[in-house]
């Protein structure tokens, strides 16, 4: 009887320790999921330039009055938008993670690379969340990218912001003018 009970623990010990499919940080997903699920799913899609990217250790941290001890990373990233797909407009928006934000949960960003990214809604202030089961990809080109290429036309499309406007405001000093001279 003991013989049997030493073989069932044994075993079942073997099993815990010898699996490696167990991580504190994974992805129940590990993008399995299609681009057009995610673009359901997500309350912001956008294509934007990381410009500036902050990191802090704090020790310790309360959360809800508890206070857990040890080293806690802080990452805010934010992002200059070129280009909206889906969600409210934002010209900057800013993402980061006040508990475990630069540890292995975390996603992170390079500042000066441009940035395809499905997250959750935005806050009034242009915070957003996003985890290493969002769906994120660096773009190197996005005339060539094919996640870029499946969205289709953004609905707003910032790249084209300057050039229109300054189109519109050279266009509103020749009216003044044009109105102002031609009167006399």
């Amino acid at each position: 009887m003991n013989f049997k009970k030493f073989i069932f623990v044994f075993i079942f010990l073997s099993i815990i320790f010898i699996s490696n499919n167990a991580f504190a940080c994974s992805c129940a997903f590990e993008q399995t999921t299609t681009l057009q699920e995610d673009f359901d799913n997500a309350g912001i899609v956008f294509l934007g330039n990381a410009i500036n990217v902050q990191s802090n250790v704090v020790e310790g941290k309360e959360i809800n009055g508890v206070i857990y001890p040890g080293s806690f990373g802080e990452t805010k990233t934010t992002f200059n938008v070129k280009k909206i797909w889906k969600g409210p407009y934002f010209k900057i928006l800013t993402t980061g993670g006040a508990f475990g934000g630069t540890g292995s949960c975390s996603t992170g960003f390079s500042e000066g690379k441009d940035y395809l990214i499905f997250a959750n809604v935005p806050t009034s202030q242009g915070e957003i969340g996003t985890s290493i089961c969002s769906r994120i990809k660096v773009i190197e080109n996005e005339s060539t990218d094919p996640d870029i290429i499946a969205l289709g036309n953004p609905i707003i499309d910032l790249s084209l912001f300057v050039p229109v406007v300054l189109i519109i405001v050279v266009f509103g000093i020749l009216f003044v003018y044009r109105n102002k001279f031609l009167k006399k």
